[in-house]
């Protein structure tokens, strides 16, 4: 973003006046990626103002530093956009990309067993239902409402939310001793950490049919 913000007022100096029946200078930099942002400068047309690089990109980085960054509920400082007023000039970033909100997040879980055999474990297969959020609460991934296979040999990967992938991963060992394994980047812990973070509360199973066990998991881990 200190990049796109020394490219913009560079060009916004250059130009002097807003853009073509506007009232502002806009740019967007990066475009479909996950950097891409926006920049404008508003101010009412007609009004006497002269732009100064140097107080654009004071200004600029003013607003970039005070958007949801650089804090410690944010650990990877990342920025939400924002604006600033001065004077009767607004200075403002977009920031394309949705970013989760950094600090504890957590996600619910639904997991679904369909034990053929008590004694053959083997033949367990689990499938899981999850919503993961943000440290503000807010919904950023998860199945989408379906159920997804899983299971020790083929864990449950939520790509492209968090800083790094998050695994899950069933293990059978015959229902009420049944765990689940949960890993983010250096973190890892399973269903059965209780009271602490990361980890999880884990509700009993419910028989569902005769072959068919659920139970409900909520974790809460660093992000």
């Amino acid at each position: 973003m200190s990049n796109a913000i020394t490219k913009f007022c560079s060009e916004a100096a250059r130009q002097g006046v807003q853009d073509s029946n506007s009232g502002s200078i806009a740019r967007r930099y990066n475009p479909d990626t996950g950097e891409e942002v926006g920049l404008n400068m508003d101010w009412a047309p007609g009004l006497p103002f002269s732009l100064v690089e140097s107080e654009c990109v004071a200004h600029m980085s003013l607003v970039m530093n005070n958007c949801d960054g650089n804090n410690p509920q944010n650990p990877m400082n990342w920025k939400h956009g924002g604006a600033l007023q001065v004077g009767p000039v607004r200075y403002a970033i977009h920031v394309a990309a949705k970013r989760y909100f950094a600090g504890t997040c957590s996600l619910g879980l639904r997991q679904f067993e369909n034990g053929l055999s008590p004694t053959l474990p083997t033949k367990y297969t689990f499938k899981l239902r999850l919503e993961a959020r943000d440290a503000k609460g807010r919904d950023v991934g998860g199945t989408g409402g379906e159920e997804a296979p899983a299971g020790d040999q083929h864990p449950y990967r939520l790509a492209g939310v968090y800083y790094d992938d998050l695994v899950i991963t069933p293990e059978a060992a015959f229902r009420s001793y049944d765990y689940v394994q949960f890993s983010l980047g250096g973190q890892s812990w399973r269903q059965d950490d209780a009271g602490v973070t990361p980890g999880c509360s884990s509700g009993e199973y419910e028989k569902t049919g005769d072959s068919n066990w659920e139970r409900d998991i909520v974790c809460t881990f660093h992000c």
